[in-house]
């Protein structure tokens, strides 16, 4: 899995001003060029004549599953291509020829995202893909209005120490000649706050990392220059572990997590979970007081309605919310896995809440007040998946169990065994 390294820029080698400017040009330039290969691609297959054919192709398959099952014969098939090889090249010499300033393979890379996403298109409603509904005019390409990302592969860019300093070098601009410009990036990674990333840093710089390319971004809520670095950790060694060994993932009601193992229980995620009532509570704090707010607001307060001035702020809490759940959850999983290398255990049965078991569990109800209604839960189904990709990386297996109301599981799988309540 691809991971990012996200450290904020505050110089370079030179001017630093004006490499901004060429910065912000750059990435004006790549915004364009994905609005360009939007344009070049509906072009082409309004040449080739595609969204008749279409049409055609998604009327009879709607008139096939229609049909009974019996009367259905054999099924319509598409035989329209998203890209073919003709329009990928024609897509090519387009984006090379309106832009001779940016990197080859600045445009290679954004070329080939913005095909990705075209092939990948979600529509807005119905069950087509969404390229075919722009072909027949029954939704929007996705056109770009705010500057894209510059991407930089790994044969062109790189991560330095220069004595305790951090740059991120990059070739992301061509002279008229033909050659390319080399800048070199200062990253902010001497602070406390990016200990964690220039850990990251140190480990792409020695090789235990493999370096994937980076990206260079701008903020528009901050307006900073960021330098995402892009790695892979490599694959955990597989354990020699024994299938006998069985333990219990069990979400608490007194407290996050609990791992049964031996008839013993190791607490996960924390031993009290004052860190997931802090957090619920502060969210909670910022949510109430954003609604009691916006009650005695002016109008010209609330902006444009009720969903510019308010939706876009509750929008953000819940995605914070929804990033500290994945974080508590992989922190628990990695946990999990250091116990299951540790003890060679070879197999873990996690007990996914369902209906009500899911509503008492400490992780649901850690920090809430009483008399006050949210809709801050917990994220059981991710939990699941997240262990099941890691441990099968290391070769134990994951039995994932819906629990209901009154569930027991017995230590060791024996059947009949009511040891531990849900």
């Amino acid at each position: 899995m691809i991971r990012v390294a996200k450290l904020k820029i505050i110089g370079c080698d030179g001017d630093w001003r004006e490499t901004r400017r060429e910065l912000a040009a750059l990435a004006d330039d790549v915004k364009r060029a994905t609005n360009l290969i939007w344009r070049t691609w509906m072009e082409w297959h309004s040449k080739a004549g595609s969204g008749p054919l279409l049409g055609d192709f998604m009327r009879r398959l709607r008139e096939w599953h229609g049909l009974p099952k019996a009367e259905r014969g054999e099924k319509p098939k598409c035989k329209v291509a998203a890209i073919d090889k003709s329009c990928s090249k024609a897509i090519y010499s387009a984006v090379h020829a309106a832009f001779p300033g940016v990197h080859n393979r600045v445009l290679e890379l954004t070329r080939q995202v913005a095909t990705k996403h075209i092939k990948s298109y979600k529509p807005y409603k119905g069950s087509f893909p969404g390229w075919m509904r722009v072909l027949v005019n029954d939704d929007r390409p996705a056109f770009s209005s705010h500057a894209l990302p510059i991407r930089v592969d790994k044969a062109n860019s790189g991560v330095v120490k220069d004595g305790k300093k951090w740059y991120l070098q990059a070739r992301i601009q061509r002279l008229s000649d033909g050659k390319s410009v080399a800048h070199r990036f200062l990253l902010a990674a001497d602070t406390r706050r990016a200990a964690g990333e220039r850990s990251k840093l140190e480990k792409i710089v020695a090789g235990d990392y493999a370096f994937k390319g980076s990206m260079v971004d701008y903020n528009e809520k901050d307006s900073y220059w960021y330098a995402k670095v892009c790695y892979e950790q490599p694959a955990l060694p597989k354990i020699d572990a024994d299938p006998e060994r069985v333990a219990h993932l069990i979400p608490h009601r007194m407290r996050p997590w609990v791992l049964w193992d031996d008839g013993f229980d190791h607490h996960l995620g924390g031993k009290s979970g004052r860190h997931v009532q802090h957090a619920r509570q502060q969210l909670l704090a910022q949510k109430w007081g954003r609604q009691e707010a916006y009650k005695v607001a002016s109008s010209a307060r609330k902006g444009r309605g009720r969903k510019r001035g308010y939706e876009a702020a509750m929008n953000t809490l819940r995605r914070r919310w929804q990033d500290f759940v994945k974080t508590q959850n992989e922190a628990v999983v990695v946990e999990v896995l250091q116990r299951c290398q540790r003890y060679r255990i070879g197999r873990v049965v996690y007990y996914q809440p369902c209906d009500t078991t899911a509503e008492n569990r400490f992780l649901v109800t850690g920090g809430k007040k009483k008399g006050r209604q949210d809709s801050s839960t917990w994220d059981w189904y991710q939990m699941g998946s997240i262990l099941s990709r890691k441990c099968q990386e290391i070769g134990v297996e994951v039995e994932v169990v819906k629990a209901g109301q009154g569930l027991f599981c017995g230590q060791n799988g024996r059947k009949g065994k009511r040891d531990k309540e849900l």
